[in-house]
């Protein structure tokens, strides 16, 4: 029970924070005071000069885990998978998660209606306000969701945490890929990750013990 209740605060303090961090990149970006980070992730995180074929094409593709296409064929895969599996409150729990998280990024996007970097080499497509970044948030719920509701599957904490892990990671590729192609400020792609990871989080946390087992609930004993 104390490593249960240990981690269950580590999830909660690790949403809280990125909520507040969140709010924070809101706030600067509202006030018009996100100049320095942005202009600091347009020197480190874009190239120098005009990239190699090969490069562009990567990051189209890492880019691509966070559209609307390839997110919701995974999730939607996933889901049928779990119904078939007879965790069918998983599968709804994933789909409220996902749809509720996309909604709120599309209300939050179009409240603060920010325009995208006014940079003529656009590598990629891009559409509507930048703030917060859709792939970015919407990858990085998606991933972390995945990474909770596979949880019964994998019997050991580490494979568990590993997944969590590597579901972070994708949604920070994702949000990598979006300022190197130019379509997006640096305050937009981590305000999609802080929010992606913390209504991931939130999700988790509320859901029924019973529907989502989070960690320390009795399946880490690597057995």
């Amino acid at each position: 029970m104390p490593d249960r209740t240990a981690s269950h605060r580590g999830l909660w303090f690790t949403a809280l924070t990125c909520l507040a961090f969140f709010t924070l990149l809101a706030g600067l970006v509202m006030a018009g005071h996100s100049g320095a980070v942005d202009g600091w992730g347009a020197h480190w995180l874009r190239p120098a000069s005009a990239p190699m074929p090969i490069a562009q094409e990567a990051m189209r593709d890492i880019t691509a885990l966070g559209g609307v296409t390839l997110r919701n064929l995974l999730l939607l895969c996933v889901a049928a998978a779990l119904m078939i599996a007879h965790h069918k409150q998983i599968a709804l729990w994933l789909v409220i998660v996902a749809l509720s998280g996309w909604l709120t990024e599309s209300v939050l996007k179009y409240g603060v209606a920010r325009a995208r970097p006014d940079m003529a080499d656009h590598l990629a497509y891009a559409g509507g306000p930048g703030f917060p970044s859709g792939h970015s948030f919407n990858a990085t719920l998606i991933a972390l969701a995945l990474s909770f509701a596979i949880r019964p599957f994998l019997r050991s904490a580490g494979l568990q945490y590993f997944a969590f892990a590597v579901a972070l990671m994708a949604g920070l590729l994702v949000a990598w890929s979006r300022v190197w192609l130019g379509v997006h400020y640096l305050s937009d792609v981590l305000a999609g990750w802080l929010g992606g990871t913390a209504w991931a989080l939130f999700g988790a946390l509320l859901a029924p013990r019973h529907v989502l087992p989070l960690p320390g609930a009795g399946n880490e004993t690597g057995a």
